[in-house]
């Protein structure tokens, strides 16, 4: 170890120089620590409160949006979507019938059966009972082609009779079921069944190309025959000539299908 001060060489840990007295402790300067350079990287800090439930708002509210873009797509898409059975039955040249073209009615299966068509009879109807006042309409309508309606007489039996359509068939969501038929110049007695085997109910009426058009376009329509929302129905109605449409309606379900089996028959 050397003095600063003379430059000779003086014991190790010495407080005074022993040649000039220099005080040697108070020249030394002690040594810092250096640290060395981190090379490792800071740890992110974890999740708060605050992003955790910011981050499920976004989640809830991307569920809801995706839901109401494909309810709005389903109702969009109704007009341009539907099932259709091209059964169209050819008009046939046989004998006339007379008969009375019915005039077109807003009407459901639970309205007043006095204002319904009146059912065809049948050659093989027994005959009027001798006190035609004890027998109301709905009687009547309940016995079907067991009695004729009061001062009416007996229709022919039909020569003819052509399925419009005899199947099982599936209606889906904001969509309906078409068949086309044509009914003869001497003009026909629509009659059959129908039921929705699943689903619990449907809509079925028969318009004209008119009403087709109207009913397409969700506007108010003319019907020859309309049923409310139902699980089972019948079709009885007398049609003038021309062409018809038989439609099986399932637009007000957004998520239902519906399996309906039908067996609606022309006679003429």
């Amino acid at each position: 170890m050397q003095c600063p001060r003379c430059w000779q060489d003086v014991p190790q840990h010495s407080a005074f120089c022993l040649h000039c007295g220099h005080e040697i402790a108070s020249t030394l300067v002690a040594p810092r620590r250096v640290e060395p350079l981190s090379t490792t990287k800071e740890h992110h800090q974890g999740w708060t409160p605050t992003m955790i439930v910011l981050i499920i708002v976004a989640i809830v509210a991307g569920l809801v949006g995706c839901v109401a873009i494909i309810v709005s797509s389903f109702s969009q898409s109704a007009p341009a979507q539907h099932t259709q059975n091209n059964t169209t039955t050819n008009t046939p040249s046989s004998k006339v019938v007379n008969s009375v073209s019915p005039t077109p009615i807003d009407r459901n299966s639970n309205s007043d059966p006095s204002l319904m068509p009146s059912p065809t009879p049948r050659q093989n109807a027994p005959a009027l009972s001798s006190e035609p006042a004890t027998t109301s309409p709905s009687e009547r309508r309940d016995a079907n082609a067991n009695y004729y309606p009061p001062n009416s007489s007996p229709q022919p039996e039909p020569q003819n009779q052509i399925p419009v359509l005899a199947q099982t068939f599936e209606v889906s969501p904001q969509q309906y079921h078409t068949t086309e038929f044509n009914v003869p110049h001497s003009g026909a007695h629509i009659v059959g069944r129908f039921q929705a085997i699943s689903g619990d109910n449907i809509k079925a009426h028969i318009l004209d190309t008119d009403g087709l058009v109207n009913f397409q376009h969700h506007n108010a329509f003319r019907s020859y025959y309309s049923s409310d929302k139902t699980a089972v129905g019948r079709i009885d109605i007398r049609l003038s000539p021309g062409v018809y449409y038989l439609v099986f309606e399932n637009s007000y379900s957004i998520f239902s299908h519906k399996v309906v089996s039908a067996n609606v028959m022309m006679e003429y």
